[in-house]
């Protein structure tokens, strides 16, 4: 080949080497662009999403906090009813125990009452015996 041709043909090569130099940087510049803009949406898109879930999070625990208020002072009130309750009954049963131990004395009382009458019988019928007996000897 002739040199002027190889010259033509080395700047064509040129030309279309930094043609395609120039449309792969231009694809690349656009290619990032777009990468960018993705990631931006996505990052946005991640922080609505966290700013979402921490709200959502506040609420619920929020909630949990109000229903355990609610069940403590439930609960509270229960307690001190059944504390009132179980002091009554606690009253109602001492007083049953002491009516209960009052109402055995009385019969202990009587039955130690009748015993001595039974015993101080007995020992005045003893007493009559013995003195019959005596008069029978001294006569």
């Amino acid at each position: 080949m002739d040199p002027m041709k190889e010259q033509i043909h080395a700047r064509r090569l040129q030309a279309a080497d930094n043609k395609h130099m120039f449309e792969t940087r231009k694809q690349k510049k656009e290619h990032f662009a777009k990468i960018t803009k993705i990631k931006d949406s996505n990052k946005d898109t991640i922080t609505q999403i966290s700013k979402d879930y921490k709200n959502q999070e506040l609420t619920e625990k929020n909630k949990v906090e109000e229903k355990l208020i609610k069940l403590r002072k439930i609960n509270n009130r229960t307690i001190k009813s059944e504390s009132s309750r179980f002091k009554s009954i606690i009253d109602e049963m001492k007083a049953n125990h002491k009516s209960k131990v009052e109402e055995l004395k009385i019969t202990q009382e009587s039955e130690i009452d009748k015993i001595q009458g039974t015993h101080n019988e007995y020992l005045e019928t003893a007493r009559q015996k013995y003195e019959s007996e005596l008069n029978k000897l001294e006569s």
